[in-house]
């Protein structure tokens, strides 16, 4: 019905490009924020005028009261600069890992969302065909759309969770759901072999200087020069075959193979990929 509509207007042209990036920027600077202010001065204004839901139990609800300011502020503040600090540390002290630069022309990258959405990138795996709407947005708007009228559905007056089975059980299954979907989707991912970034660059490096033509791997290549399977098992020192990429003849006199033009990071990169080569342990 209207993803003609907003397609156009988030992409703001036929093809993606700097509007839509733009497009992107105000959506989430300008309009994202102040939709958020909005529903906090919302949800502020009914707090005022309806009061707070109280504690679970009569018991403590009859114990005796106190204003918001000062106590209550003061634990607000307190809790607030201790998520500070441990964010604060945590984007110091922890690097956040980060691969190589995005290629589009690398065909076998799979992108995947990041863990709080991985229980929903699981769940589209089960989908496909006519039933693929059903998950996209059908499914969201349900859970949306029961959550926000929940408080005229289920008008138990009792605040214990214990004594509202409809809601707690509601929610207990989608938490099962929820959890189980993500813990299948961490294991799918854990279980793919990773593959270290420069070892897929020297293996590419390998290729492109025609290597390949010269030296063996694995029943792979030429036998013009020395079979490398096991390289890395004969050949352990990074420093020997950083001056053996450097200059050949330095440490192999007689050697047939060229001087290849490779910077520091093309020999690091060749030179990982020659040391991972080993028999398998």
């Amino acid at each position: 019905l209207v993803g003609e509509f907003l397609m156009k207007v988030m992409r703001g042209g036929e093809v993606l490009g700097a509007l839509t990036l733009s497009r992107f920027f105000a959506l989430h600077v300008l309009f994202l924020p102040a939709i958020l202010v909005t529903m906090i001065a919302a949800h502020l204004f009914i707090l005022r005028r309806v009061g707070p839901a109280g504690p679970w139990t009569d018991e403590r609800a009859s114990l005796d009261r106190e204003t918001f300011y000062p106590r209550q502020v003061y634990m607000d503040a307190v809790v607030m600069l201790a998520v500070f600090v441990i964010l604060a540390s945590l984007a110091l002290l922890v690097s956040f890992p980060l691969t190589d630069k995005a290629n589009p022309s690398d065909t076998s990258f799979v992108p995947v969302p990041e863990w709080y959405f991985l229980f929903y990138y699981e769940l589209l795996k089960y989908v496909h065909g006519p039933l693929e709407p059903l998950a996209t947005w059908v499914l969201p708007m349900v859970v949306i759309l029961g959550l926000f009228f929940w408080p005229f559905i289920d008008r138990n007056p009792a605040r214990n969770p214990i004594k509202r089975p409809a809601g707690l059980v509601s929610g207990l299954l989608f938490l099962l759901v929820v959890f189980s979907l993500l813990g299948i989707s961490l294991k799918n991912l854990y279980a793919v072999p990773r593959v270290d970034p420069a070892l897929a660059r020297g293996h590419a490096l390998y290729n492109q200087f025609g290597c390949v033509g010269c030296h063996r791997v694995h029943g792979e290549g030429g036998a013009v020069g020395p079979d490398l399977s096991y390289v890395g098992d004969t050949r352990p020192e990074r420093e020997w075959h950083l001056k053996h990429f450097r200059d050949p003849q330095s440490v192999s006199p007689g050697s047939f193979m060229p001087k290849f033009p490779l910077d520091d990071k093309q020999l690091n990169d060749l030179t990982s990929y020659m040391l991972s080569l080993k028999r398998a342990r």
